[in-house]
């Protein structure tokens, strides 16, 4: 461009960050990854040959999963079910995922992963598994996004009890819903919760004592 048009060179660096910031690219494997605009690269340069403005700008492509990680996390029953509710809080419009980014992930959508397990015992019959969550979400444009983000956190600490099994009447407990709006949807995400459940621990069976005799020399 001429070196005297600094506004075009304005209204080129929207149009490309509109068609760039926070969409899905794919590769010729079919592998999806997200574009973000990391800001421009130092000052505007006049190139002398071209009689032009040039202003450079940074993005980064990213992911969660490794490019050859595929498959959705199923044998955590606590992540099934934490997805399950959440499909049924966002609705049909939104994608819910467990423990990555599959390939191929549409937007509006939410990834619940889990990043931390502990373990306390509350006696000798019953001890606590305490489970922290994370869920990234990502909307077609920020104003989407920062819905879903506050729709799902008001919901979370509306609820008392999310179903585990609701067959069995087994639910998990919710507490410390957290959301950071300013967190990195990708690298981060914008919500922790911890879910938590009581267990029984298991009982040995014992002989049935069902007589029981005794002689005393008290006189």
């Amino acid at each position: 461009m001429s070196r005297s048009t600094f506004e075009k060179v304005d209204i080129l660096e929207k149009k490309i960050i509109g068609a760039l910031d926070k969409q899905l690219l794919t590769t010729e494997a079919g592998e999806v990854f997200s574009c973000i605009y990391l800001g421009s690269s130092g000052q505007d340069v006049v190139d002398e040959d071209w009689d032009a403005i040039t202003r450079g700008m940074q993005f980064a492509v990213m992911a969660l999963q490794p490019v050859n990680t595929t498959a959705p996390i199923t044998d955590d029953l606590w992540l099934a079910a934490l997805g399950k509710w959440t499909q049924g809080i966002m609705g049909p419009d939104w994608a819910v995922y467990m423990g990555l980014w599959p390939l191929g992930y549409t937007r509006p959508a939410v990834m619940w992963r889990v990043t931390n397990i502990d373990v306390q015992a509350l006696g000798k019959a019953v001890y606590e598994v305490k489970k922290r969550f994370t869920a990234h979400i990502i909307g077609a444009d920020t104003n989407q996004e920062h819905g879903g983000v506050l729709r799902l956190v008001e919901e979370l600490g509306n609820a008392i009890k999310i179903p585990l099994n609701e067959a069995d009447r087994r639910y998990m407990t919710v507490s410390e819903p957290k959301a950071n709006i300013a967190a990195d949807p990708l690298a981060e995400g914008q919500i922790t919760v911890t879910l938590r459940r009581r267990t029984a621990r298991p009982t040995e069976e014992t002989p049935t004592i069902n007589q029981v005799n005794f002689k005393t020399n008290m006189r």
